[in-house]
């Protein structure tokens, strides 16, 4: 007796064999290494799902055994929203790309305007130099809300090399070029 399976990877409808349960096995389809479960969907809502197209080829000889010494760390875990992740992912996907070169106007402005705090040094990647200025500037600011004129005085500084930064860097942390 055999169970239907899906590949969480290409969706395709698996109809498995009972010796396949638990065994990681190759998908068919998108070559995928997947692990076949009997209750893939038990406990899951299910929300009117549209119908999966049959398998080509349906016979469980079409399946590629994987040998479980040799694939130790790639294992498939089945989340509870039937989508896989990696042992030891628990972010979401990521979207956008965070590769992108940065904005050199996008930095100039952040710079002029809130360059007193660090802001554009965020933007470009420069955290501990951004970290820096933040607290200088908070102090600033607070120093002159307490009604000391040095706060004005340290503020002017934070000012100068927000400005200095703008002026003079052209690439982020990681060294790429702003365009």
């Amino acid at each position: 007796m055999g169970f239907i399976f899906v590949c969480p990877f290409c969706n395709q409808r698996l109809d498995c064999d009972d010796s396949l349960q638990n065994q990681v096995v190759a998908c068919p389809l998108c070559n995928s290494e997947i692990v076949p479960q009997k209750n893939q969907f038990e406990g899951k809502i299910k929300i009117a799902p549209k119908p999966l197209p049959e398998v080509a080829n349906s016979d469980s000889s079409s399946f590629t055994e994987i040998p479980a010494e040799q694939n130790k760390q790639t294992q498939i875990i089945i989340n509870n929203y039937g989508g896989s992740s990696q042992p030891g992912s628990s972010s979401p996907p990521i979207i956008g790309n965070a590769n992108a070169p940065k904005q050199r106007v996008i930095y100039i402005l952040l710079g002029f305007f809130l360059g007193g705090y660090g802001v554009h040094n965020f933007y470009a990647g420069y955290k501990n130099e951004a970290c820096i200025q933040l607290v200088v500037g908070l102090i600033g600011l607070f120093i002159v809300l307490g009604g000391f004129q040095g706060g004005f005085l340290l503020n002017m500084c934070v000012g100068i090399w927000a400005l200095a930064n703008i002026i003079c860097r052209k690439k982020d942390a990681s060294g790429r070029p702003m365009v």
